[in-house]
């Protein structure tokens, strides 16, 4: 059984709050300098040495803020360790509301995880130094994970009518948490679909197209709330998007992500999901491979004369096969980061994957 609460975990009336304009924003001419912030939520235990020495500061300047939620004599830290990432996020926007940078960058402080974007190698720098700042600038709000799984494709939730699956705890509790945060006069969503996983970046325009005081609200509702912790947290990585764009749904185009976020640009939609599948069918090979491997070790474990069993002429045709195949998509991926490097093919890219 789901643990749901009998009754409203924080008071029922939500303060007013006028509703957001959302507007595009207006990027510099290209050669300008964005300032941007990470912020990092983290605990003591956590080791964020990848920033400085894996983030190439050459091209945008770069301030950290790095807090530790459960270090109280940290210098920056939270009220409560509570509502994982979001009260940090939280936290860093009511604090620097009248300071912020060009773009806020939010994101966990673990360098590489499989919620970080495969083509970029999983890895959180990489996400950082490649980002485009303009992007971020003109839309307001991006989501740093490109990949419709978890989220889009597969949970995709229904806070209006509600599963009760258990890999889905917080999706019943998400309608009582919508009017507490949003009041009464917000319709509860049908539909909330984003990529996972509360990692993204958002333009100063934008994080102050709401009132601090707004926030403040919100982490009130955080500090408050009886839901676990886990629950509250990712009651917040559902809504992300709604809080800064208005809308319910922000499923990317993935090529287009990939292309005008981050500078990788494989010639259009078509090419994009040719690499993934080529990429795709080379693991599914490699890790042919690697069981004919384990089984020869085990089999030469008991019998030291084993030759294979007829296995190895197959096995080296796989290994050439893997070796041809990765030197391809190692040359389409080159290909793509030169595309992506130049400002004018960029844009083509992007105008003919918007048009389809």
């Amino acid at each position: 059984m789901l643990d749901i609460p009998s009754k409203r975990p924080f008071e029922a009336s939500a303060p007013r709050f006028p509703r957001p304009t959302y507007v595009p924003g207006t990027f510099r001419p290209a050669g300008n300098v964005y300032s941007r912030t990470l912020v990092l939520a983290r605990t003591h235990e956590e080791d964020v040495g990848w920033i400085s020495r894996d983030i190439p500061t050459s091209n945008h300047t770069l301030t950290v803020a790095s807090y530790t939620v459960d270090d109280p004599l940290s210098e920056l830290t939270v009220p409560v360790n509570k509502g994982h990432e979001s009260m940090v996020y939280l936290t860093y926007i009511i604090d620097h509301y009248d300071m912020l940078n060009d773009v806020t960058m939010f994101m966990h402080s673990h360098q590489f995880a499989w919620h970080n974007n495969d083509l970029l190698n999983s890895d959180a720098a990489n996400t950082v130094w490649r980002l485009n700042l303009e992007k971020v600038t003109r839309e307001g709000y991006m989501n740093l994970r490109c990949h419709l799984q978890p989220g889009c494709v597969q949970r995709v939730l229904h806070p209006a009518k509600p599963s009760l699956d258990l890999h889905y705890a917080e999706e019943p509790m998400i309608a009582i948490a919508w009017i507490e945060l949003f009041g009464p006069t917000v319709p509860v969503p049908e539909t909330l679909a984003q990529p996972c996983c509360g990692q993204f970046a958002v333009s100063r325009d934008r994080l102050r197209a709401l009132p601090r005081e707004q926030y403040i609200h919100f982490r009130k509702w955080l500090i408050e709330t009886s839901y676990a912790d886990n629950i509250s947290g990712r009651i917040f990585e559902h809504i992300w998007h709604f809080i800064f764009t208005g809308t319910t749904e922000a499923c990317p185009n993935e090529s287009l992500c990939y292309c005008d976020g981050f500078g990788l640009c494989f010639g259009g939609e078509r090419e994009y999901r040719n690499y993934i599948e080529r990429k795709a069918e080379l693991k599914q090979i490699q890790e042919i491979v690697q069981n004919a491997e384990h089984d020869e070790a085990a089999h030469l474990k008991t019998d030291p004369s084993y030759r294979g069993g007829g296995m190895s002429a197959a096995k080296d045709k796989l290994k050439e096969k893997i070796r041809k195949m990765k030197f391809e998509l190692n040359e389409k991926f080159s290909q793509a980061l030169a595309k992506g490097d130049d400002a004018v093919q960029r844009a083509a890219e992007v105008e003919r994957t918007k048009d389809l």
